[in-house]
């Protein structure tokens, strides 16, 4: 079954949520969905080789939320901080920490887990039906211009006044949110607290026994590792190989 016929064949149980949407807004519409899909696969082979930026490049056309077809699953990404917020954290409530389908019968395998709304919900005049696999893009969130001044360029600095944990971050509100993450809500998730004390552990233990130089070359010269390129792995991107040198403090 397709995703508009999904939205038509509403049951009677859902018929006050539609109603509701229909008398706030005059009317409803269907999320928006990038063009063009294969048969089963949906958009997934458009994913490839960078899921994260074929989803920001859908944002930048379709807007702040859209719809795909993942195999025989619906899945809704959403892009914008308070849409997020609202439907994460908001309506956390109404979520279902499991997938709608049975993986065992209905898709290709066991398992799988995935934010979904157990229940038809409505986002503004948006209609998101039950089942419907919820994602947020942060990618997009962390290149936002709004959220951050010059996303592009590497700058440290702009985090350094910000004492906060990553965790209280996350939790904070969306106006001074700086860490996306680790999801949304009350299915935040957990291994937040290992990372960060992880992080802070190595280096904290690597900075008390070195210093961290540039490398040279044969004839002396300092190398300067390349800033302004970068290799892009999924949904975050890692620095070119580089050389550097890390030096026994005395």
């Amino acid at each position: 079954m397709d995703y508009e016929a999904l939205i038509k064949r509403v049951d009677q149980k859902s018929a006050s949520i539609l109603g509701t949407a229909v008398a706030s807004t005059g009317g409803s519409k269907d999320i928006p969905t990038p063009k063009g899909q294969y048969f089963y696969l949906g958009h997934f082979s458009y994913l490839a080789p960078n899921p994260g930026r074929k989803m920001s490049e859908w944002h930048q056309e379709l807007g702040s939320i859209y719809h795909i077809k993942i195999g025989i699953q619906d899945w809704v990404s959403i892009e914008d901080v308070e849409a997020a917020n609202e439907i994460f954290v908001t309506k956390g409530s109404a979520t279902s920490s499991r997938l709608f389908y049975t993986f065992g019968t209905d898709v290709h395998g066991e398992g799988g887990r995935g934010i979904v709304f157990a229940d038809y919900a409505v986002y503004k005049d948006y209609i998101i039906p039950k089942g419907t696999v919820l994602l947020a893009t942060s990618l997009s969130m962390n290149m936002d211009p709004k959220l951050y001044h010059e996303p592009e360029k590497l700058k440290p600095g702009r985090f350094l006044n910000d004492n906060r944990s990553m965790y209280a971050s996350s939790n904070g509100s969306t106006q001074n949110r700086e860490v996306f993450t680790f999801g949304w809500g009350r299915r935040i998730c957990p291994g937040i607290y290992m990372a960060e004390n992880e992080i802070f552990n190595f280096c904290t233990h690597l900075l008390a026994k070195c210093t961290i130089e540039l490398a040279f070359t044969k004839s002396g010269e300092k190398i300067y590792p390349e800033l302004d390129r970068w290799v892009e792995k999924d949904e975050t991107v890692v620095p070119l190989p580089y050389k550097t040198r890390f030096v026994q403090r005395k």
